[in-house]
């Protein structure tokens, strides 16, 4: 055969290469438009707690449909070593479920969960009474809404497994975070511009609370355009060698300076206005955890950690500056002189006395994940009128829906998750994707110090933006690059340099 010719195998061969690249590429593609236009609508409309097609089916099917296209690139390999252990732990949330869900012999469940037992026991003998077969008996006391938290538990795996592929380079994870800070703007303009501005806001969620958990993820994603701003602006001035370079490098990075801290102020505000006194705190006490963190990150140049943590500290007092003048003091207030009828109409420490109450009734393997009302209704306290489907806290939420087992798989997805965080976090050398990873762990502590008086986690959108900001930060914590120019080993993905030309 003349040299350079193929032959029908090698060029089939090669056809099938590049059919497979194209696919790829146009596969990725449509993931990561899908995937931003996701996290955008999110919150729209209620956070997506409704059922139906605009609600937990848009979240559930949304995140599916990510995955899917995501991975059915041929050039995809899913690699996300450091962070198997939290992503199996809250898959195992949905083996808890199907195991809540699976009908057991009445002897075992007994055993296994008493008050299940006669609970299924009991509504057996009514439909038996009417004529009807007796349901089989379950630990869940509700089957259907806990399929349903199994779905978003396998939705949220599959968001950031997905994220951790699609976010592996930075112009990705760039337009991720405009997406994500697009979207908490939006959430404060309309809520300001809404007819009922003069009270607490809320944006497209029913409760305020769940508005101000919202913009906490927003909140840290602008937090590291910030850092990121200062540590660059710095590196640039510090590399200008004459004056006049300085001042050119001065005018184009004060604007951008305050355009980020506008958006951080403005998310901030928001926060603020909503009155969440949960939000404020959160918000506040993760704000400086993330600017401690900061510090302690290795900066470019050697001793200028100093510098950056205080231009950091400059650009958030000016932030918070903005937000307090643009909020007002309605918010602080609440912390000062509660309104009589607030505390009235609040028995979040009666419900946590009676979630407590509940746990003990199941304790190892729970009422169900999804089913707290159903629970907490056994034990409510008489002073607490009307129906109750949340804890108000996270942990015992998850306490009385998940038992133990619920308990011990939270606990190690949030240690050995933490862990691999900050343990990738400290070995970047990178700003762009240190900034980033530190947003994910920040938007992360946020919600977690929050979920301690309010019920984020129960509201789909949340979960699931946070839980594809987290794919992409871990994605930016693994993210190097190798010897060959122009070559990046992204995570998630398996990218090769070209051999060289023979």
């Amino acid at each position: 055969m003349p040299p350079g010719r193929m032959s029908a195998d090698s060029d089939g061969g090669y056809r099938r290469q590049l059919c497979d690249a194209f696919a790829g590429a146009w596969t990725r593609r449509a993931a990561l438009g899908l995937l931003l236009a996701y996290v955008f609508a999110a919150p729209f409309p209620w956070g997506s707690v409704q059922p139906g097609v605009t609600g937990t089916g848009k979240i559930i099917g949304g995140a599916f449909l990510i995955a899917l296209l995501t991975f059915l690139s041929p050039d995809v390999r899913l690699r996300v070593c450091g962070a198997w252990t939290p992503v199996a732990a809250v898959a195992g949330f949905a083996v808890l479920g199907l195991v809540q869900l699976a009908p057991l012999p009445a002897g075992l469940l007994a055993a296994a969960s008493p008050v299940s037992a006669e609970a299924w026991s009991g509504a057996g003998q009514v439909l038996t009474s009417f004529g009807r077969a007796a349901p089989p008996a379950r630990v869940s006391l509700m089957p259907w809404e806990t399929a349903g938290v199994v779905l978003l538990a396998l939705a949220f795996v599959a968001l950031f497994l997905s994220a951790s592929v699609l976010l592996g380079r930075r112009a990705p994870r760039r337009l991720f975070a405009a997406a994500v800070v697009a979207s908490g703007l939006i959430q404060v303009v309309l809520a300001v511009a809404s007819e009922d501005r003069v009270n607490r806001l809320h944006g497209a969620f029913v409760n305020p609370n769940n508005l101000a958990g919202y913009l906490e993820i927003s909140l840290a994603l602008a937090f590291g355009l910030l850092w990121y701003g200062a540590r660059t602006a710095l590196r640039d001035l510090a590399a200008a060698t004459g004056a006049e370079e300085r001042a050119d490098l001065l005018a184009k990075l004060i604007p951008k300076l305050v355009l980020a801290v506008l958006l951080w102020g403005v998310l901030a505000a928001g926060i603020v206005y909503s009155q969440s006194r949960g939000g404020i705190v959160a918000a506040t006490g993760c704000t400086l955890l993330m600017a401690a963190i900061a510090w302690q990150l290795r900066a470019n140049a050697p001793g200028n950690r100093h510098v950056v943590a205080s231009v950091l500290a400059v650009l958030v007092a000016l932030g918070t500056a903005f937000a307090i003048a643009s909020a007002g003091t309605a918010a602080f207030l609440r912390f000062l002189l509660p309104d009589a009828a607030d505390l009235a109409a609040d028995y979040r420490v009666l419900i946590w006395q009676d979630s407590w109450s509940a746990f003990t009734l199941f304790p190892w393997l729970g009422s169900g994940l999804g089913t707290f009302r159903e629970a907490i209704r056994r034990v409510q306290s008489p002073e607490v009128r009307g129906l109750v489907d949340q804890a108000h806290n996270e942990y015992l939420h998850l306490l009385v829906t998940g038992g133990v087992a619920g308990a011990l798989l939270g606990l190690t997805a949030l240690v050995s998750g933490v862990r691999a965080f900050l343990g990738a976090l400290f070995t970047q050398k990178h700003r762009e994707e240190s900034a980033f990873g530190l947003a994910g762990f920040g938007a992360l502590f946020m919600l977690l110090l929050h979920g301690m008086a309010e019920f984020n986690f129960s509201i789909p959108a949340i979960p699931a933006t946070l839980a594809a900001c987290l794919g992409g930060a871990w994605a930016a914590l693994r993210w190097k690059r190798s010897d060959e120019p122009g070559f990046e080993l992204v995570a998630g993905a398996t990218a090769r340099p070209e051999p060289p030309p023979a």
